[in-house]
This record gives structure tokens, sequence and C-alpha cells, in this order.
């Protein structure tokens, strides 16, 4: 139940908080000023860590992801009404977060992943096996202004990785796996599989020419280039238990829950 930080090149983990992160891989989020966790207990939205003064957003339920960008961070929230709230970065207080994604009519399913660019957001609902995917401007989308419908039937798992123009998610379903992408612009009709046979992926990101993932059940982080890998992914790790995935621009980085439980580094192929 602590937040910890090291350095990328590897140290040993300072701790930063205690009390409790909500569990799955989205209760954690930094930028270049703060880091945000979401606190494991009610009325409070995420806490802002820096180095004395926090800033507690309340008002909304755990969230189940964070995402900080630009001047603002945003709650992602799983219900049946499942959305998005924008929130001012904190300084040395906090302040009320104002909803600006809204999808009603969502009983029964729960909203998964969400990605936010300059072009907007992107999210993925499941609760059944067709798996739906979402997107809607950068300014948001409340009730009475529905969001875009990108895709249906996308699979029940439906991790998501976005660029400028693209979206890429995770299809668990039918035993095979595999790493499915679509033009953001027409993604029912321009969609395709990136590599298939893939086990059970479970962390995806992607950059302006390839994306990776990893496979814990095979024990393997892979990657691909962005239009496909018709031949086989390229393998650019093996060993442990691979599960969250992220990057920056000159190396990728995973958390090993094998017996290890390491955070591990390789430099982009």
């Amino acid at each position: 139940g602590t937040v910890l930080a090291a350095l990328k090149t590897g140290s040993n983990p300072q701790q930063l908080a205690m009390g409790g992160v909500t569990s799955g891989s989205g209760g954690i989020a930094a930028d270049d000023d703060y880091v945000y966790y979401a606190p494991a207990n009610n009325g409070q939205s995420f806490v802002a860590l820096d180095g004395g003064a926090s800033g507690n957003f309340g008002g909304y339920a755990i969230p189940v992801g964070l995402i900080a960008r630009g001047t603002a961070v945003y709650v992602v929230f799983s219900s049946d009404q499942s959305g998005a709230a924008q929130c001012a970065q904190p300084t040395t207080t906090g302040g009320a977060c104002t909803t600006i994604v809204q999808q009603a009519g969502n009983a029964g399913k729960s909203l998964l992943d969400m990605k936010l660019d300059d072009a907007g957001f992107v999210w993925s609902t499941t609760g059944d096996s067709t798996g739906q995917m979402w997107s809607c401007p950068p300014a948001g989308c409340l009730v009475g202004t529905a969001p875009t419908p990108l895709f249906a039937g996308g699979g029940s798992r439906m991790l998501l990785a976005i660029n400028s123009d693209t979206v890429f998610w995770i299809d668990t379903d039918g035993g095979t796996g595999r790493i499915r992408r679509c033009e953001r612009g027409n993604c029912q009709a321009l969609n395709s599989i990136v590599a298939d046979g893939q086990g059970n992926p479970s962390g995806i990101v992607v950059d302006a020419t390839r994306v990776y993932w990893t496979d814990p059940a095979r024990g393997r982080v892979l990657s691909c280039p962005v239009t496909g890998c018709p031949s086989g992914p390229e393998v650019i790790a093996e060993g442990g238990a691979p599960t969250a995935i992220a990057m920056d621009p000159s190396a990728i980085y995973w958390t090993d829950l094998s017996t290890a439980n390491a955070i591990v580094r390789v430099a982009k192929p």
C-alpha cells in the first residue's frame, strides 16, 4: 500500500507515501511537477505529492485511472455513468473536479481503459463478449452530447494504446490473444490484426513507429511495427511474468510479477 520511486537507471526505492493505493495499474500518474495516486478510501479522487503539500480532490468514488496531462489531472471513473473528471493541478490546496466525459446507460458494463491526447479521449467498455470503444473531443462530452462509437466487437479485455491517428488494443477473446489496430477516423471499417497468436497480452504501449506489449503467461515482452508483423513479432525480453508496461523515448519498462517482483528496463530495439 505504498507509493515508491526509483531512478530509471536503477536504485533502491524511495517511499513517497503510505496509506494504500487503489488496485490496478491506473491508480498512479506523474507529470514534471507531481506524482498523483488514488488513495484507498472513498471521498478522495487522488492525492498529489509535492514534498509536503498535497492536493486532495473529492466528489468521486475511487477511480479506475488517473491521467496527468497539460495543466490538469483527469480522474477516470467506472459506474452506471462512466467517464472522466477534469481537475486543476494542485498547488497547496485542493479544489473541485468537473465531470467532462460521461456515458449514461452503462449499467452492467464497466469502463476498462481510457487514454487522452491532443485528438481527444478514447476509452473501452467491457462486461460482455462484445467489447466497445468510444471517443470524444479533448474538451469532453457529457450526457446529451453522446460519445462517438469507434468499434464494437473488440473483445472483453480491450486495453488501449493510442497515437495521433491510430488506436491499438488487446483482444484475448477466443483464447488466441491478438494485438489489433484501427484508424481513429473510421475504426469500424479500417481495422486490422497487428499480431495474432499472442497468448495472454497484459499491457500495451505505442510510439510513432512500434507497438510493445507483455505476455506474462509466456514470460515475454514483444514488439512489432505499427503497420503489423505478419511473420511474427520481435521478442525483446524473456523471463518472469511481465505485466504492466511503460516507455520513454529510449527505453521500455515493465513490472515482473514473478518471484522477482521487479521493475525491469531494456533499451528500445
